[in-house]
């Protein structure tokens, strides 16, 4: 998100799977060739235990260098058992509390300000909320914490935009696709996260609703049709 020129947005997709010392060496090409205003770092299924140990939090600040620093923000860790606490947090990760024996994944944002070109500018996370999610009851079919999302609301100057990483589930069924979207949907309506601005990336999984024929060919792919009235 530059703020210095015309609107636009890049973004860039890796899988890099388990090896997490892969995100300073992409990170860092990546700030080295675009050299964002607002950097926002989205990971799906990365291991629990990195993300609980910081590691996932070194790796993306060596990636950045010294010429960002990250966006922190108040987070309420609302306990049944102990209360409302607040705390100033760095990054929003799922499922930290998933013992290793669960194995566990985590769906992880951390957002960077360039200081050179951001000292003037309001940027600030006013709202986060995250959720781990383990969809319906099928414990074969999801046998690991894999899914859910992260929502941040960010402002930039008189500007709001919600930030959405999530992890959907994958299944060739489209009602049970559909209905897992409509559920994150309701709960981002019910957190607060309906501004008129959003990004909502991650791991979408829609791929899960072609055919066989569609994977097979190049072919055009029609994954949802209406009626004219709709």
């Amino acid at each position: 998100y530059p703020l210095r020129r015309q609107r636009q947005m890049c973004i860039r997709d890796r899988n890099i799977g388990k090896n997490i010392n892969k995100l300073e060496e992409f990170i860092g090409k990546e700030v080295n060739n675009h050299r964002p205003d607002i950097l926002v770092i989205g990971l799906q299924e990365t291991p629990v235990g990195p993300v609980k140990n910081g590691q996932v939090d070194r790796e993306c600040d060596k990636g950045v260098g010294d010429d960002y620093e990250v966006v922190s923000f108040a987070y309420d860790t609302r306990s049944r058992f102990f209360g409302p606490k607040v705390e100033n947090r760095t990054s929003l990760a799922t499922c930290k509390g998933i013992t290793s024996r669960q194995k566990g994944f985590s769906i992880y944002t951390r957002i960077y300000r360039l200081k050179a070109t951001t000292t003037n500018n309001t940027v600030k996370i006013i709202h986060a909320k995250k959720i781990c999610v383990r969809p319906g009851n099928a414990l074969k079919q999801y046998p690991f914490f894999t899914k859910g999302y992260t929502a941040c609301k960010l402002q930039i100057n008189n500007n709001v935009i919600d930030i959405i990483n999530t992890h959907l589930i994958f299944t060739n069924d489209a009602q049970e696709y559909n209905d897992f979207v409509n559920k994150m949907e309701a709960w981002l309506d019910e957190n607060d996260f309906n501004s008129d601005n959003r990004i909502l990336f991650g791991d979408i999984n829609s791929r899960s609703l072609l055919t066989e024929e569609c994977l097979r060919k190049d072919l055009d792919c029609l994954l949802y049709t209406s009626d004219a009235a709709d």
